[in-house]
């Protein structure tokens, strides 16, 4: 938010408002960032010429008319083809996403249902083992479709040691110290997934296998060392 300030504003913007020196300056401001030397002998003939045009305020029913005519624009004869054949492929590169967001849905509704049942331990340890197992599959996936069904369980089973691990780092704590356990054991999270995220690259580079190998290793650790930790499930946590 804070780098919004040092943007600098549109000079097509400022030239529809009729703010001619600003238009400038932000050229001027852009060819300096940019270090290029900034054609203000055009740009100036076209503050000249250009009026400046009211900003007018549309009713809301208006705007929402305007958007579904500019869509239905895109169906005409003419752009008909384009317009299908580009919503068919959008459609498929993003359905694979969307169900793999999709899955998250199951494992949470199982949270709900075992949390107190099985109790945040098991569910955690049993999930983390279970996705570790998963991640190892990976070099077997030979399509797109057993690709897109290992990465929907994957997903199922993974978020339900999302759900217990945010019990567990309240739970296991006085009321005194809830805020704060939940804070750092985050804040381990963020720097694991920036770790991750770097070492993930150099490994892919060295052998495809290591990383693989090394996610699923770590999320069975994980479950393993979760089994040194009390059971709070029906418990006074007061």
């Amino acid at each position: 938010m804070l780098l919004l300030f040092k943007l600098p504003e549109s000079p097509k913007f400022l030239l529809e408002r009729g703010r001619m020196i600003e238009c400038r300056s932000a050229l001027q401001r852009i060819s300096r960032i940019n270090k290029t030397v900034a054609n203000l002998e055009s740009a100036d003939s076209c503050i000249n010429t250009s009026e400046p045009k009211e900003r007018s305020r549309k009713p809301l029913s208006l705007l929402f008319k305007d958007g579904i005519a500019q869509i239905v624009a895109l169906f005409l004869p003419a752009w008909r083809i384009r317009s299908i054949v580009l919503s068919v492929t959008t459609f498929c590169l993003f359905v694979d996403s969307l169900l793999s967001a999709a899955s998250s849905l199951p494992g949470n509704i199982l949270t709900i249902l075992l949390m107190d049942r099985c109790g945040r331990r098991a569910i955690m340890v049993a999930s983390m083992v279970i996705s570790g197992g998963a991640v190892f599959l990976i070099p077997v996936i030979n399509s797109k479709i057993s690709g897109v069904i290992l990465s929907c369980f994957f997903g199922g089973v993974s978020v339900l040691s999302f759900n217990a691990l945010d019990c567990l780092s309240t739970e296991l704590f006085p009321t005194s110290l809830r805020s704060t356990a939940l804070g750092f054991t985050c804040g381990i999270g963020r720097i694991g997934a920036i770790l991750g995220n770097m070492a993930f690259g150099l490994m892919v580079d060295i052998n495809c296998a290591i990383p693989i190998v090394t996610v699923s290793s770590l999320l069975v650790i994980g479950g393993i060392v979760t089994l040194k930790l009390p059971e709070p499930t029906g418990k006074d946590i007061d």
